[in-house]
């Protein structure tokens, strides 16, 4: 039987969601599909509910056990060496998928001969609670050329809710960087650069477990590089990448940005300590993405003025640390944006909408509330029929799926602003009705 999809999950401490997780891949209604589990040297008895599974599932269960523990690109790498099928995907041990997921994600391909199809994705909190992530931007599918600008400021990372052909990471020596946390950062977003077509389908078919458990949410014990380490290798992949590497400007902003999100995160993983540390490092994986810094026009439309403050002059972090200071910068922010929104606004106003709302209670949507007062912030259907909404402008193109979700069949559009500043192009590809 020829393989349609490989399954791949790297396994290390995660016995109390191997199961959900092995079951969920099994039960495919994909029939030609394999299992391949990597136990990572796993301390945990991971290995014995493998086994298991080995057993009862010979024909579609593959398990490979190191010896030594290389990391989940390691692992990834390892299994991505012994598979047979067409396309692979990812799923992490603690999370799971849909029983139809592979099945109408390989549909997909071979009606639109798609070389990668993404899906959506449920995201699991502590409280069993599920919020929608849109895992792949409408406006990066189709075309890989007349997309680079589109996929390299979408701003997700990771391997999961999408297969992908496997002779684009083989045939192209795309595999994961061993030995290193964020290992995702670096390589993920040049698959989809090394494809000629991305498709996506709307729903939710993997679920992300927000595990405190996992290697990825852990607090830390020391110090750590992975990060920035992942950074300088997605900067150094991008540049040498065909599609991409005359988009010097795009690629050196992006790489900026992940750091400034990087910096935050190791901060509160450290709580406190290493402060030094993490300065200095910041600034070298900046100088190395960059060299001397410059403001040019395409900042306005990627970082606020505290922000370009914080990559060009002294590190404060103390930034960080006050949500008036934050609200202030993105008043300042959308106060240079202002020409930009308001030609939002008026094009809405030619459709006969003129009740605009800024979907979500968050510092920046407090800060445009200050500049256009008139835009009421509004978080759940209740505040959009109390204010006779007929609009809402989303910051965060991650909040779109769930915002959609929100205002299902409700007569009220939705304006992606985040990916309309930073692409550009006609306002209506950034526009969602209902």
């Amino acid at each position: 039987m020829d393989i349609k999809v490989s399954i791949i999950i790297p396994v290390y401490n995660s016995e109390k969601f191997l199961k959900r997780c092995l079951d969920s891949c099994i039960n495919q209604t994909l029939d030609e599909i394999e299992v391949i589990a990597v136990n990572d040297a796993s301390p945990d008895r991971s290995d014995i509910i493998m086994r298991e599974y080995e057993e009862k599932y010979p024909k579609k269960v593959q398990c490979i056990y190191l010896q030594e523990n290389l990391r989940q690109g390691g692992a990834r790498n390892v299994a991505i060496r012994h598979a047979r099928g067409e396309f692979i995907t990812f799923v992490d041990s603690d999370d799971w998928i849909r029983q139809e997921m592979c099945e109408e994600l390989y549909t997909e391909s071979l009606r639109t001969k798609a070389d990668i199809v993404y899906c959506n994705m449920l995201e699991q909190t502590k409280n069993d609670s599920f919020l929608i992530s849109n895992r792949f931007p409408n406006e990066a599918v189709g075309n890989v050329c007349e997309n680079i600008v589109p996929i390299l400021f979408q701003p997700y990372v990771g391997p999961v809710a999408h297969i992908i052909k496997k002779e684009i990471i083989t045939d192209n020596g795309l595999f994961f960087p061993e030995g290193i946390f964020s290992e995702d950062t670096a390589i993920t977003k040049i698959w989809d650069l090394y494809a000629d077509k991305i498709a996506k389908i709307e729903g939710a078919y993997y679920t992300y477990c927000l595990n405190k458990e996992s290697t990825s949410r852990e607090q830390w014990t020391g110090y750590r590089r992975d990060e920035y380490a992942s950074i300088k290798l997605l900067y150094d992949n991008l540049i040498r990448c065909p599609k991409a590497g005359n988009q010097k400007m795009e690629v050196r902003l992006i790489c900026m940005k992940y750091a400034l999100n990087f910096i935050q995160t190791i901060r509160a993983r450290c709580n406190g300590r290493f402060e030094t540390e993490i300065e200095e490092d910041f600034r070298s994986c900046i100088h190395y993405v960059c060299g001397e810094l410059t403001e040019n026009e395409s900042w306005k439309y990627w970082f606020t003025p505290k922000e370009k403050e914080f990559l060009m002059t002294k590190i404060d972090f103390g930034y960080f640390d006050s949500n008036e200071a934050i609200i202030e910068d993105y008043r300042q922010y959308y106060e240079r944006l202002m020409k930009e929104i308001d030609d939002i606004a008026a094009w809405f106003a030619k459709k006969g909408i003129n009740r605009i709302g800024i979907w979500g209670k968050t510092n920046y949507g407090y800060g445009l509330n200050k500049v256009f007062p008139a835009m009421k912030i509004v978080d759940n259907l209740s505040r959009v029929e109390a204010e006779h909404i007929q609009a809402v402008i989303c910051l965060r193109m991650n909040h779109i799926p769930n915002v959609r979700n929100q205002l299902r069949e409700k007569n009220v559009e939705i304006f992606n602003l985040q990916s309309y500043l930073t692409v550009g192009g006609g306002m209506k590809a950034y526009c969602y009705d209902n």
